[in-house]
């Protein structure tokens, strides 16, 4: 019935804690497959640690040499043979009852080809936690079709996770999986599946209040690498975005991750997206980043 992915790479201090929590999924037909993506520390030994505590489960570790996540989604996504599929990443926390209630919503909704649940922020330093999605993301997932296709593009509340969300097997499929030019796993993949099947209720479920996933933040999220993220996300446009949009919501991301480089003290990152704007776009940045600081500055003010 269900496939549960765990892609890692170099996750030692956190894989335990992850598969463990997968290892208690308690639903028929459960298969377990672990990709690690070439890791340098003890992350496969963990890994292998744990699975064996639990001989009655389905489980699966394979270890390739490093070619990235997307290259570790699509060897197990090839290799689920079961109707629903969920992936997590090795340093965030499954939660199973949640997992299994996104199943039975799937199961009571057949046309439905996923379900986004809810997740928690888990901060590694303070071990507080937060709810990922907000108002903001309420808002996205509400809207009509036509508005949808645009801000998918203009206006994307950012994360939508992928660990948060069940999948029929069969839609990832129909999307192609992942685009193995693009290093970004998740957000293309929404795209992909919102343009296919956009009518939330019908074609996806949208259910935040159910606890699908704790997402781990530590020193090492790539999240803090702008230029890093901005590269992603630069991939993801001029693949997916209509052209009419692209110039637009380039220098408004660029924009956005300049002022964050400048925030963190990253000038190297700073200049990266600079030279990587295309020249349409770097001309509309001092206006994205004027009007993204002047709401700044009115929100802190209470205006």
């Amino acid at each position: 019935m269900l496939t549960i992915l765990v892609p890692s790479y170099n996750h030692e201090n956190y894989i335990g804690q992850c598969l463990s929590s997968v290892c208690q999924v308690k639903i028929p037909g459960l298969k377990i497959i672990v990709i690690d993506d070439g890791s340098t520390d003890k992350t496969v030994e963990k890994a292998r640690a744990v699975l064996e505590l639990y001989p009655e489960l389905d489980v699966e570790l394979i270890e390739k040499s490093n070619s990235g996540l997307v290259s570790s989604l699509n060897i197990g996504l090839g290799r689920a043979s079961t109707e629903y599929l969920y992936l997590v990443a090795s340093d965030d926390i499954p939660e199973p009852l949640g997992i299994l209630r996104c199943i039975d919503a799937l199961i009571a909704e057949p046309q439905a080809q996923f379900c986004v649940g809810g997740a928690l922020n888990l901060f590694e330093e303070s071990g507080s936690l937060s709810s990922v999605y907000a108002e903001r993301h309420n808002r996205f997932f509400n809207l009509a079709v036509e508005s949808r296709d645009v801000e998918v593009f203009t206006n994307f509340p950012s994360p939508v996770l992928l660990q948060s969300t069940l999948f029929r097997t069969a839609a990832l499929r129909s999307i192609g999986g992942w685009d193995p030019k693009l290093i970004w796993d998740d957000y293309p993949t929404f795209v992909k599946l919102f343009n296919m099947f956009p009518t939330v209720g019908r074609d996806f479920l949208y259910l935040p209040d159910i606890v699908v996933v704790k997402y781990r933040h530590h020193g090492n999220n790539t999240y803090k690498n702008v230029a890093k993220q901005f590269y992603m996300y630069l991939q993801a446009i001029e693949a997916l975005a209509p052209a009419h949009l692209t110039d637009f919501v380039l220098a408004r991301k660029g924009g956005y991750y300049i002022l964050l480089g400048v925030r963190y003290g990253d000038l190297k990152g700073v200049l990266k997206i600079f030279s990587l704007l295309p020249p349409k776009a770097l001309l509309k940045v001092p206006f994205i980043m004027a009007n993204l600081a002047f709401r700044k500055l009115l929100k802190n003010d209470g205006l």
